[in-house]
């Protein structure tokens, strides 16, 4: 458990100490807040590289792939191991260079943490809560087990980019590329409307009363969609079953309600990762009916961990007092939540406790 200590811990004090400095010599802003996050990702790379393949619950089955491509032609891996060619693709290019199972884990780390990174030491406002927040969210774990996912995923913040600048085109290749290493990316294709979509504070009469009709009649609904998200995971049992993803539906819910109770309308990427948050609510709901769902959900709840600190940040400076208290009531719960998942370790994908190849 001590590999997580360090994860969280180290930005963090990088943090405390970057505020100290800020409010010691009364600057405007934090100074050098895109090293808290720089730090964070450098370690949790670090951690994805150097893990044992017992670490993530499908990790082995990569590697037993990841030995046996090197026996088979092009042909064979683009056409006949998988539809997902392009990760099989990605996987036979790599054997082509190395043999080394750890060298394999850390490129496939390092092309997945790498966008993600850049796309919140970019975009992030309040750097711990950011990183606090992302501990707690599914994509965390993941990323130790899914790598075909992981590696699609890593697609989200191109795609995000082409649908806040309206590069429609570029939007739609980008989102193929993305499916080529897991079907599921197709989701994506719901970022584009929803972002732009015009949702002021007004909406909240039919928005609230939708999302309720959701959560109550989300077996019903789920199973109109069960036909769909079937064709996009073949090889999956779509089955309808009580999940308990209870809390962190709740926790989105009231973080959207946040959103709008203290932002209101406001500018048009902050009201877009607000409308990506309500689509996040909307799939949270069939979560506890089907864990599918939350691989779903995945490619939305990236946005969360820049959403929080935006709202917060704009809240009316007479109530910055209250501000500050959310960021820190926030901070200390994630961590706290987080940790408290890790030390029972009954849930997750295989991560707890860390262990290192060497081991």
């Amino acid at each position: 458990m001590f590999a997580y200590y360090l994860l969280a811990g180290i930005p963090l004090l990088l943090a405390l100490l970057l505020y100290s400095i800020k409010y010691t010599y009364r600057l405007g802003k934090l100074p050098y807040q895109k090293e808290i996050i720089r730090v964070f990702f450098l370690i949790y790379f670090l951690l994805l590289a150097l893990r044992a393949e017992t670490i993530g619950t499908d990790t082995w089955n990569y590697l037993v792939k990841f030995r046996a491509v090197r026996n088979y032609t092009w042909a064979v891996c683009i056409d006949g191991l998988s539809s997902e060619w392009g990760y099989t693709g990605l996987t036979k290019l790599i054997s082509l260079v190395t043999d080394n199972k750890q060298i394999y884990l850390a490129i496939i780390a390092l092309i997945t943490v790498y966008p993600l990174a850049k796309l919140y030491m970019e975009e992030s406002e309040a750097p711990a809560l950011t990183i606090s927040m992302y501990l707690i969210l599914p994509m965390f774990q993941m990323l130790f087990s899914g790598l075909r996912q992981a590696v699609a995923m890593a697609f989200i913040p191109a795609v995000y980019r082409c649908t806040r600048e309206r590069k429609f085109l570029r939007f739609l290749l980008l989102v193929w590329l993305a499916s080529a290493f897991h079907k599921s990316a197709w989701v994506m294709l719901l970022l584009y409307p929803v972002y732009h979509a015009r949702i002021p504070r007004k909406a909240l009469i039919w928005v609230i009363p939708a999302l309720v009709a959701v959560v109550l009649f989300r077996t019903q609904i789920f199973r109109v969609l069960v036909s769909v998200i079937s064709m996009v995971f073949l090889s999956d049992s779509v089955v309808i079953e009580n999940t308990g993803a209870y809390s962190m539906l709740i926790l989105f819910a009231m973080i959207l309600a946040f959103s709008y109770v203290f932002l209101g309308n406001t500018d048009e990427e902050t009201s877009g990762q607000r409308n990506i948050l309500v689509l996040s609510v909307v799939v949270q709901s069939f979560a506890m009916v089907n864990r599918l769902a939350m691989r779903i959900n995945y490619y939305y709840l990236l946005f969360l961990p820049l959403l929080l600190p935006k709202v917060i940040r704009r809240i009316p400076s007479k109530n910055k007092w209250f501000a500050s208290l959310v960021e820190f009531v926030c901070c200390v719960y994630f961590l706290f939540y987080f940790f408290q998942k890790a030390h029972k370790g009954t849930e997750g994908l295989g991560i707890f406790p860390y262990i290192p190849f060497w081991k």
